[in-house]
């Protein structure tokens, strides 16, 4: 198993030595930064999908949300969701008919992310409800690390004035 490497797009003599010993560029990451309010401003049609805080059942529901990382992702990462946690973000589960369908954090620090959803569909709503979470914190503006592949999130991001801060590249 083969684990994944960050590097700074921008920064070329990195990202050479990184492939000078076989780590290859598999998918970009683009960084955002804009203003808390525009997620008040999605009006996101929801559909039946419920969020609920990570809250004291948080251990046992991590090996829920590592099943949808293997759906979405292709990999689990429970470690990872451990760290989040103890880190102090705050998390969100989101159900569709009792059933987890996606996830979200946020940083006591005002970032979001990371997310996954089942259904890309419902990531501007998900966006949404992170975005109340960080109002209720006085959080006025939200930095995200969004995958290049995800269009419905940059290009919603993008049109509704988020501007790119970064590039970066998964090895």
């Amino acid at each position: 198993d083969r684990l994944p490497a960050y590097s700074d797009g921008s920064h070329f003599a990195s990202t050479s030595l990184l492939m000078r010993h076989g780590l290859y560029p598999a998918r970009d990451i683009v960084g955002l930064q804009g203003p808390v309010s525009v997620f008040e401003r999605l009006r996101a049609n929801a559909d039946g999908l419920v969020a609920e805080p990570l809250g004291a059942h948080t251990t046992s529901m991590i090996g829920h949300i590592d099943t949808l990382d293997r759906l979405v992702r292709g990999t689990g990462r429970s470690e990872d969701h451990k760290f989040w946690i103890d880190l102090g973000m705050r998390g969100l589960i989101f159900r569709r008919h009792g059933q987890i369908v996606g996830y979200g954090y946020c940083s006591p620090w005002g970032g979001i992310g990371p997310m996954a959803a089942q259904h890309e569909t419902d990531l501007p709503a998900m966006l949404e409800r992170c975005g109340a979470l960080l109002v209720e914190q006085g959080v006025t503006e939200t930095t995200l690390l969004v995958p290049g592949i995800n269009q419905t999130v940059l290009s919603l991001l993008l049109l509704h004035g988020f501007r790119q801060t970064s590039l970066g590249l998964y090895l």
